[in-house]
């Protein structure tokens, strides 16, 4: 875990918000906390660090209890599986002993992780394939090249980036190249163990990642100058306290960036994203609608969304 994380993150906890700093250690590598307690200097709230993911949400004993079965098989893929990150997760999930056990679902899919490419397939291709070559073709965008073609191109920084719901960790990897650092944020332990591992590879700047509620994020004020999300906000409960937590995290100049494929966000209301980023206080710069992604679940069966993508700021 990189130290500079803990000065973006806060509590969770409700009213809290107070500082994070290692409590205690029980191993290090390369003078970063890989197995550990995290603990609130404001309300004493303590959050297991494993595998040099940090557990910040709400109540980390209830998540261990509910994905234990997932935290473990993560850390084993991740080779992360130390005695004392498992002990971790263990003494965690047996403070919640009446939280029902989940099987985490991750959300991307076989051949999105694996960078699925049509154009690599030889011989006779499916249809499916071959719509998706064409759509391709026929747009030359998607959503992850439209949100940093608004973010102002190759040649502008981003600065100090967080990205929440990161899933494979392909728009963290785009982000990196033009970011001073990036934080890539999820619910799920493998999706963290992946987009370190996926978008940390190479030069670039540094990749953090932690484990995050998106509906109970709270960040330092005025820490981030770019935030990303793409197609994370249709999923949550309250996306107003979503988008009014990260513009309190936001600097006086930061941006947001966000994709959706449902911008009513599960209403008949097709105007209550834009609705909810005003009442949040931020002002949209940019919109794009219409934005084809696709994801691929094999070649023969691939899901077709158009996604509203905006750029705004805080007022």
């Amino acid at each position: 875990m990189h130290d500079w994380v803990l000065d973006i993150l806060a509590c969770p906890l409700a009213a809290c918000g107070g500082r994070l700093t290692v409590r205690e250690v029980q191993a290090s590598r390369k003078d970063r906390v890989r197995d550990g307690v995290l603990g609130c200097r404001a309300c004493g709230a303590v959050f297991p660090v494993v595998g040099g993911v940090p557990i910040v949400v709400p109540d980390p004993s209830a998540w261990a209890a509910r994905y234990y079965d997932a935290a473990l098989a993560a850390l084993a893929e991740a080779n992360r599986a130390s005695r004392q990150a498992v002990d971790l997760i263990e003494l965690f999930a047996e403070a919640s002993p009446g939280v029902d056990p989940m099987r985490f679902g991750d959300d991307w899919v076989p051949d999105e992780a694996a960078g699925f490419d049509p154009d690599a397939v030889p011989g006779d291709r499916p249809a499916s394939e071959l719509f998706r070559a064409f759509a391709a073709a026929a747009d030359g965008d998607d959503p992850v090249r439209v949100l940093g073609d608004m973010l102002g191109g190759s040649a502008a920084s981003l600065g100090t980036t967080v990205e929440l719901g990161t899933g494979a960790g392909f728009l963290a990897r785009a982000l990196r190249a033009r970011a001073d650092r990036v934080l890539a944020t999820d619910l799920s332990l493998r999706a963290a163990f992946r987009a370190q591992h996926y978008a940390g590879k190479g030069a670039g700047a540094p990749v953090a990642v932690a484990v995050v509620d998106a509906d109970a994020l709270c960040l330092h004020r005025s820490k981030v100058d770019t935030a990303a999300a793409a197609n994370l906000v249709d999923l949550l409960d309250d996306p107003l306290f979503f988008f009014e937590s990260l513009a309190h995290g936001l600097k006086k100049r930061g941006r947001l960036a966000l994709a959706t494929p449902d911008p009513s966000l599960g209403t008949d209301d097709d105007a209550r994203l834009d609705r909810l980023l005003d009442a949040a206080g931020y002002r949209i710069h940019a919109v794009a609608d219409g934005v084809p992604w696709l994801r691929a679940h094999g070649g023969r069966h691939v899901q077709v969304y158009f996604a509203r993508i905006v750029l705004a700021r805080p007022r």
